[in-house]
């Protein structure tokens, strides 16, 4: 094994870098820079290689490092080679298979984008909602609702509670500029919640918050060291229930897409096929006992003319 030695390799690194001032690297005629057998790097692969803006001494440096990593490889590669004979062509028949996945999913891709509707209208979401609703059983609840935590000795305790249980967009305006104007901190679940991202709220251990404590339509209150809590949940969607229309549309609608990305993908190769054998591109051989059947089959009929 023949390997450009380091003098020959700084020689070069020094001819290259001879003009830094005016570029990192003076690249020209596509001379080599190193070789180890038969494989040889290029002065092209270097500055595709070359990070933008390096100058100087930093490209001298990029370079000796890039070449003899370079040099590593190509003695590591021939190495395993040596080692593992027996691996070459699995190896080789690996590469292949990902180089034809690769161009297939490029092609699939292609297809895709070409020819799928990326927009569902609410009667397709509904209908495959209703279709499917033993898929979209709840393993935790959800919940609407809202908290409120103010001091513990608030005189204003009281008109709070009234004011709570608000369900007209009226008073529940009137609670929010209650509570603005008290200092009080509001929090509404206007939208379903999960039931533990809405005690993460309150002062209860994680994990612990029973599902026994969304009474909905009851005010119930907690205490801490430092304030009281109201909580009102207006709203549940309890476990083994099933979830929401709103909260599964955008499954839905990946749902959808993958189904139409499919249909396309089936349909486009269904067409490959068919053209393929009606030009005799392509021809499907019946197998070996079909063929043996109807060889018995053929015998049996001269036999019978006889």
């Amino acid at each position: 094994m023949r390997i450009a030695t380091g003098i020959t390799v700084c020689v070069l690194l020094a001819t290259l870098c001879g003009c830094q001032e005016m570029h990192p690297l003076n690249f020209g005629g596509g001379r080599p820079l190193a070789k180890v057998d038969g494989a040889t790097l290029g002065e092209e692969e270097l500055r595709r290689a070359l990070p933008q803006g390096l100058t100087g001494d930093d490209s001298a440096a990029f370079a000796e490092l890039y070449i003899r990593k370079w040099i590593a490889n190509q003695l590591k590669l021939a190495e395993a080679e040596r080692l593992f004979p027996e691996s070459a062509a699995d190896i080789e028949a690996k590469v292949e298979a990902y180089r034809q996945s690769l161009l297939i999913r490029r092609l699939d891709h292609y297809y895709v984008d070409e020819q799928v509707d990326t927009t569902f209208t609410d009667a397709e979401i509904v209908s495959y909602y209703n279709a499917h609703k033993a898929e979209f059983k709840l393993d935790a609840p959800l919940v609407k609702g809202r908290i409120v935590r103010f001091p513990g000795g608030s005189r204003q305790s009281t008109k709070l509670r009234e004011l709570f249980k608000a369900a007209s967009a009226e008073r529940l305006q009137d609670l929010s500029d209650f509570c603005t104007k008290n200092g009080f901190e509001l929090k509404t679940f206007d939208e379903w919640t999960p039931w533990s991202d809405f005690t993460m709220n309150l002062p209860v251990r994680q994990g612990v918050a029973s599902e026994q404590m969304i009474v909905p339509g009851s005010v119930q209150q907690l205490r801490d060291n430092d304030a009281l809590y109201y909580f009102l949940v207006t709203g549940v969607v309890r476990s083994g229930e099933t979830a929401p229309l709103e909260t599964r549309r955008a499954t839905i609608r990946r749902i959808l897409f993958n189904q139409r990305q499919a249909e396309v993908i089936r349909k486009h190769e269904e067409e490959l096929v068919e053209a393929a054998l009606n030009a005799e591109e392509a021809k499907i051989f019946p197998p070996k006992g079909h063929q043996r059947a109807s060889s018995r089959d053929t015998d049996t009929s001269e036999g019978g003319d006889e």
